[in-house]
């Protein structure tokens, strides 16, 4: 296809939906892929742009509020409250601007029924309301929270209190985890450089890169990194647990353009070396801190 057929296929699709489409919408309407859009333009978003169209999706800001318009008009459709798979295939807005807001799932389907109560969502929405309240019933403490979730706030009824301060003793022989992430498809933490190198893959379309390679030898991972508007270069990445870890590994600086760790924790590392530290990124991506100590 042309430039022009592209760009020509967007409008048409985006005057089908009445909005801009997503690039899974784009395929199932035109059979286009993405990758003859990067192939010509770079990204779905710069076509999109091309277009005279607004882009939505990742690297887009998406209010609050159209996220959660956006889930209920899947929950009215499906007659359910949608799981994020389910609304991953339904909805307008991929998962990523979700889960830089709230934490966990279910913390999105409560966040409707604060913003329908306190007036903030326009729209009539008392069916969607009524499936979060069937799956919610309201308990004495904070709004949307069940007494098993209520923990060491829930009023003293007879609930059993756990003290969250108490650190147990690893047991000998068993494996240890990492914090939660509550991320989907990764539950915990990584522990080992393996560990980054899977959420490194799992994360890498969000922070912007197109993994090429990955092998054994020095550096770990080849991928490729806009550079501007259209325009891509391989990046030479190491990965370590810790950043300190490339020293004591023996890295040579020289060798690589960049380290992606969990843990960013080497005060002498080289300038010309940009370090991805992904617990930051996690932070980022769920927008609140996870408490994870130095």
């Amino acid at each position: 296809m042309t430039n022009k057929e592209i760009l020509r296929a967007i409008r048409d699709c985006a005057r089908k939906l009445g909005r801009v489409p997503t690039i899974n919408e784009l395929r199932q309407i035109t059979g286009m892929t993405q990758d003859k859009i990067a192939m010509r333009f770079g990204s779905m978003g710069q076509a999109i742009h091309a277009a005279g169209l607004e882009p939505i999706g990742a690297g887009h800001i998406v209010r609050r509020e159209a996220l959660l318009k956006d889930w209920a008009e899947v929950a009215r459709k499906l007659k359910r409250l949608p799981t994020s798979l389910e609304y991953l295939k339904e909805g307008r807005y991929s998962l990523t601007p979700i889960y830089r807001l709230w934490r966990l799932w279910r913390d999105v389907e409560k966040a409707f029924r604060e913003f329908v109560k306190s007036g903030d969502l326009d729209g009539e929405w008392q069916d969607v309301l009524a499936l979060v309240d069937a799956k919610y019933p309201l308990k004495e403490g904070r709004i949307g929270e069940t007494a098993g979730e209520a923990g060491e706030n829930a009023p003293e009824n007879g609930n059993i209190r756990v003290d969250k301060t108490k650190v147990d003793k690893p047991v000998a022989g068993r494996p240890v985890y990492g914090e939660r992430l509550d991320l989907p498809g990764l539950a915990r933490a990584p522990m080992n450089e393996d560990g980054v190198l899977l959420l490194f893959g799992m994360m890498a379309h969000i922070l912007g890169f197109d993994i090429q390679r990955v092998q054994r030898e020095f550096p770990d991972c080849e991928a490729m990194r806009e550079v501007s508007p259209g325009k891509w270069q391989v990046k030479l990445i190491e990965l370590e647990f810790e950043s300190r870890n490339f020293a004591q590994h023996k890295h040579d600086p020289a060798g690589c353009d960049m380290i992606v760790c969990w843990r960013h924790n080497w005060a002498e590392c080289p300038p010309h070396l940009e370090v991805i530290e992904l617990r930051k990124e996690v932070w980022r991506l769920r927008g609140k801190q996870l408490a994870i100590g130095n």
